[in-house]
């Protein structure tokens, strides 16, 4: 149990390391270190989506992404041993507020559809993500629907599906994290 969550934790840390951005904020519940220690209740993150410091895009929508981490079980291509990469549910502005994370093939994931898009460097790393290929999941098997690439932290090593069908699947009734867009993160600073 310690080796899957000591890596969890240092995944954590390189994507928020490879991820800082001052517009961006990471909620995670009081005393929480890392995303898998973190649960937010669907109410929680609806008020603080509503919050007037997030950012609203051209539809006025918030510009924040409810998570859910997970893990998924692959295989390593250079040993075809077992090991786990980490499978993300995301909102709908996930993409839109990393900039940084391009679409490189296929299309990004619908929501209510057992779909993954997965990062560049999961594709190099572990057998069975490439394009058009079913992963076994909770629930069924998942399809690649698209790889991502760019950013300099973890993200590129992590699968991503809509946070509601892996909330779905997988019988969560909470989030693990919300990242959140700032309107002004040096006035909220201020408060």
């Amino acid at each position: 149990v310690f080796i899957p969550i000591a890596a969890m934790s240092m995944s954590f840390r390189a994507t928020i390391k490879g991820d800082a951005n001052d517009a961006r904020a990471i909620v995670l519940t009081h005393r929480a270190t890392m995303e898998s220690e973190s649960s937010l209740t669907r109410e929680e993150v609806a008020t603080i989506v509503d919050h007037a410091q997030v950012s609203r895009d051209s539809r006025n929508r918030p510009v924040a992404s409810g998570e859910v981490v997970l893990i998924a079980p692959v295989s390593r291509k250079r040993d075809h041993t077992d090991v786990n990469v980490t499978l993300r549910g995301v909102g709908q502005q996930y993409f839109a507020m990393r900039p940084e994370l391009k679409l490189r093939s296929g299309r990004l994931f619908e929501s209510g559809k057992q779909e993954l898009v997965v990062g560049a460097g999961a594709v190099s790393q572990f057998d069975g993500l490439d394009m058009g290929k079913n992963i076994r999941l909770q629930d069924g098997d998942w399809k690649v629907v698209g790889t991502f690439a760019g950013g300099n932290g973890a993200r590129e090593s992590e699968v991503v599906a809509d946070a509601l069908t892996v909330m779905s699947a997988y019988k969560l009734d909470s989030y693990n994290s919300l990242t959140v867009t700032l309107r002004s993160p040096r006035e909220l600073a201020g408060q």
